[in-house]
């Protein structure tokens, strides 16, 4: 008597893989949009103060030049 070793679903391997490769591209799609987002819309209140926090330094005139 022979066994039947082949699954009922010959497909479920492939189909099982295709669901695991959407939700990992799903999954890596968050992380890559939403440091696009962050990197685009970025908050200009932290570059603002460390601006303000800079000491302001007189520029003094150029005296002389070396030319060639």
């Amino acid at each position: 008597m022979k066994l039947n070793t082949s699954p009922r679903t010959p497909g479920t391997s492939s189909l099982l893989f295709c669901i695991g490769m959407l939700f990992a591209a799903l999954f890596i799609s968050v992380f890559a949009c939403s440091a696009i987002y962050y990197a685009v819309y970025t908050n200009n209140s932290n570059t603002d103060k460390q601006i303000a926090k800079q000491p302001v330094v007189k520029q003094q005139p150029v005296l002389a030049s070396i030319m060639k």
